[in-house]
């Protein structure tokens, strides 16, 4: 989370993830923290969309919505890290 974190601010995306153990949240939105549902609701919902279309035609399942958490398990690789966050720099590139 925390490399997709940088990669959205140098690519100056209004971007950041939480994330409690192997959970994990994914925003589109200008502030640091979601704290509430007020925050939560202003989301860019149109980015989110390109995004979870993007990854999963590379074959990384998201969950399909912005309010849905996402889980990391033990099947999950370092090479399937990696991939993920290359992925992510290839949507953010592709966003210019």
């Amino acid at each position: 989370m925390n490399q997709l974190n940088k990669s959205a601010v140098n690519h100056l995306l209004d971007f950041h993830t939480d994330f409690e153990g192997g959970m994990f949240g994914l925003f589109f939105h200008n502030s640091k923290k979601i704290t509430n549902y007020k925050e939560i609701k202003k989301l860019n919902s149109k980015i989110f969309v390109d995004f979870f279309r993007f990854m999963l035609k590379k074959g990384i399942f998201f969950a399909p919505s912005p309010f849905e958490a996402g889980f990391i398990s033990s099947a999950h690789t370092k090479k399937h890290f990696d991939f993920t966050k290359e992925m992510f720099e290839k949507f953010l590139s592709s966003r210019r």
